[in-house]
């Protein structure tokens, strides 16, 4: 049977998944900040950079390649090179949004907005939509139900989903919706940091962005790996980085007083407020 603390789990994480980023996309809607566009391509460049370029190349052309085979067994070298793929994946997809599609929005808020996007579809697509699965799954098994659904998967599929969600505590549970707040907190300073760089017009900042996401992500598989830490170690270490890239969303208000730099693209829409 799966403790009914871990159901409560996937439930508060799912609010968490979906509500978090609705009601930052509300907040922007009722304070009419005219931010909308920035949330639909921060998502946009999510999807296509991470979901259709990127996983699959890691999980469907890179594994049959010898030299990312023996890259997975060494832990330094697969956690900087996951972090560094992510940072350029992301972060590059994030300058060319910019670039592109947002060329009239320069405002501070654009940039939060565009990390709501990206922040947001990332915690529904590779946390909330599995909670919901989990949960579905929890459910079933609680009810005799999973029976027969077992019977359409193989014996020992079913058998690791049973054992792994009856073993799964609560607090550990929770940890995937709680990670998922420091990540969007995370997420939105990224945005941030990309959209100072287009407007200084110095590249140099957005490769400061990419250096920042590796440093962020490769320690999520050097600790565990190399230093043995505990998941609960790992998510002290995101903790700690979310509360830096709070800070940074919170003074990077001041980089938005000054207008952009020579760069009629990137004026902000006309009669909005170029402190926002």
């Amino acid at each position: 049977m799966v403790d009914p603390g871990v159901i409560t789990a996937f439930i508060v994480n799912i609010v968490i998944c979906f509500g978090l980023p609705v009601g930052c996309i509300l907040y922007l809607l009722i304070a009419k900040k005219r931010a909308i566009i920035p949330v639909l391509v921060g998502a946009a460049v999510f999807v296509v950079f991470q979901l259709i370029i990127r996983i699959p190349l890691l999980q469907y052309v890179l594994p049959s390649m010898p030299w990312y085979a023996d890259m997975l067994h060494r832990p330094w070298l697969i956690g900087i090179f996951l972090g560094l793929t992510a940072g350029l994946f992301e972060e590059g997809g994030r300058y060319l949004g910019y670039r592109t599609l947002l060329k009239n929005r320069s405002r501070w808020i654009d940039g939060f907005a565009f990390g709501v996007g990206h922040g947001g579809i990332e915690a529904i697509t590779l946390v909330g939509l599995t909670n919901i699965s989990n949960l579905a799954l929890a459910l079933s098994i609680n009810s005799g139900q999973f029976d027969q659904l077992a019977a359409q998967l193989p014996a020992d599929v079913a058998s690791q989903i049973v054992s792994q969600l009856t073993a799964l505590q609560p607090l550990d549970a929770y940890l995937a919706g709680i990670e998922r707040i420091f990540a969007f907190i995370i997420q939105i300073a990224l945005s941030l940091l990309v959209l100072i760089s287009v407007r200084e017009r110095k590249l140099w900042i957005a490769g400061l962005a990419v250096l920042a996401h590796m440093l962020i992500d490769a320690p999520m598989v050097i600790l565990p790996e190399v230093f043995g830490a505990n998941i609960y170690q790992i998510e002290m270490f995101v903790a700690a980085v979310a509360v830096l890239a709070l800070v940074f969303i919170i003074l990077s208000r001041r980089a938005f007083r000054k207008p952009p730099k020579n760069n009629a693209d990137m004026e902000p829409a006309p009669g909005a407020p170029k402190s926002e």
